[in-house]
């Protein structure tokens, strides 16, 4: 089962990682370039979550399309003002 959470904010963060528990194929959907970068090459959000590691199997992508493509759940984390 894939699950794709749209949000790399603390809450999409801690939801990923307790999805995770359960299925290894989680993809981070983040419409900003630089914090996948970020998140690809430390594997960290020191801002969101300070000292939590993100897994490897973790995907994380900007392309929206990549993300949902064949997922089995959608999860909207993004912020809400």
């Amino acid at each position: 089962m894939k699950v794709t959470i749209l949000g790399c904010g603390a809450y999409a963060l801690s939801l990923s990682l307790m999805f995770y528990k359960n299925t290894k194929n989680i993809t981070l959907w983040t419409k900003v370039e630089e914090e996948k970068e970020s998140l690809l090459k430390t594997r960290r959000n020191e801002k969101a979550l300070p000292g939590i590691q993100i897994p490897e199997e973790i995907k994380v992508t900007s392309n929206l399309k990549e993300a949902i493509e064949d997922t089995s759940l959608i999860v909207f984390a993004i912020p809400a003002k």
